[in-house]
């Protein structure tokens, strides 16, 4: 059976852009046809990414019962799920940090999401009254930088559970799970829904640059970002400019042959996180700067997930930025020779991902 990547029930399908292309470069290495589309194609093994938009949940849903037996349907996830204390999938959510870092409690971690889960278990029934049509387009439109407590504590989780529950909603109709995100959590749903998963390390060992073409282009920059921009890593950026660092920065971009350039004139990439909250490190932008051959720095967090890629990463304190990335720029040529020789692993743990990423899909074939 050959294998078709999905990008229904995203409306930016650019926004997964890196997770297709590894995607279909992996599988097929495992020896199989990879096509993309927007819809599911019958008679092949279909992958849809997790966190539909509410908007389009009608057409997945559809999509979904009107193929479910005419093909195999796996779920990639790509975000931090919360709720592993609960016997229910509806008590999960998606990147609820208050719940996940701040409530030490677990007494008091049960009593604050079984509100949110209350809260929007009754918007969910009331949502088409018209007196909650803009309470419901404050869901779908959360502001993701602002302090504001109301916003932190329930409009932001209220949010996240939104794009949770049109994932959950058609959990039963998946016959595995493809999980790129974190190590934990995810377990104890596939658990409670015997669903198999397979945890996708972002890593492949096709490096698109050899060390003489990269050590030839001449670096115009210290550090390198990509990725949405908030106030948060603003002020960060902002921050090192202010050391007297050159720092290159970009929204999401469709221009390939331009970001592989910038980052090839960089010495690093930088990885930031979107609040001081989130932990999640993003694969994506990591591996994009392994494929490079530029070392990837980013902003330690013992909550940190996931942790396979510890090995080839280097890392920075908020609290001491100034010295960490003086340390950095000023042992570049050591540190590059050593990352150099530690990308000879990935050859090893690329090949053995390989082997078993066979096995699950024979499995689901």
């Amino acid at each position: 059976m050959d294998i078709n990547i999905s990008y229904l029930g995203h409306g930016e399908p650019n926004f997964h852009n890196d997770h297709h292309i590894f995607l279909k470069k992996i599988l097929e290495k495992a020896n199989y046809k990879v096509s993309i589309s927007k819809n599911i194609v019958e008679n092949k093994l279909n992958i849809l990414f997790e966190g539909f938009w509410p908007d389009l949940y009608d057409e997945v849903r559809n999509e979904i019962l009107l193929k479910k037996n005419k093909t195999r349907l796996l779920l990639l996830t790509t975000e931090f799920w919360v709720g592993s204390d609960h016997k229910n999938i509806s008590s999960f959510s998606y990147n609820n940090w208050i719940y996940e870092r701040q409530i030490k409690s677990k007494l008091l971690k049960n009593i604050y999401l079984s509100s949110i889960n209350f809260i929007f278990n009754l918007l969910l029934k009331c949502e088409k009254k018209i007196f909650l049509n803009r309470f419901a387009y404050y869901l779908n439109n959360a502001n993701h930088e602002s302090s504001n407590i109301f916003n932190r504590l329930i409009l932001l989780p209220l949010h996240w559970k939104k794009l949770c529950y049109g994932t959950y909603s058609l959990f039963k109709y998946f016959d595995g799970l493809i999980c790129f995100g974190p190590d934990k959590n995810i377990n104890k749903i596939c658990e409670l829904n015997s669903k198999p998963i397979f945890f996708l390390k972002w890593i492949e060992d096709n490096l698109s640059f050899e060390d003489n073409e990269n050590s030839s282009i001449k670096k115009k920059y210290d550090f390198h970002f990509t990725g949405r921009m908030n106030e948060y890593r603003r002020n960060i950026l902002k921050k090192i400019e202010s050391f007297g660092y050159k720092v290159y920065s970009e929204e999401i971009t469709n221009d390939e042959t331009s970001r592989s350039r910038r980052i090839l004139e960089s010495r690093y990439s930088i990885s930031l996180k979107q609040d001081t909250n989130q932990n999640l490190i993003s694969v994506s932008r990591v591996n994009y700067s392994l494929q490079h051959k530029i070392p990837c720095i980013i902003q330690i967090d013992r909550y940190q997930n996931p942790t396979y890629f510890h090995h080839y990463l280097h890392f920075f304190r908020s609290e001491k930025i100034e010295n960490c990335l003086k340390f950095y720029i000023q042992n570049y040529k050591d540190i590059q020779k050593r990352f150099d020789k530690r990308l000879n692993n990935l050859k090893i743990d690329s090949e053995k991902q390989l082997q078993e990423l066979k096995v699950f899909i024979r499995e689901m074939i």
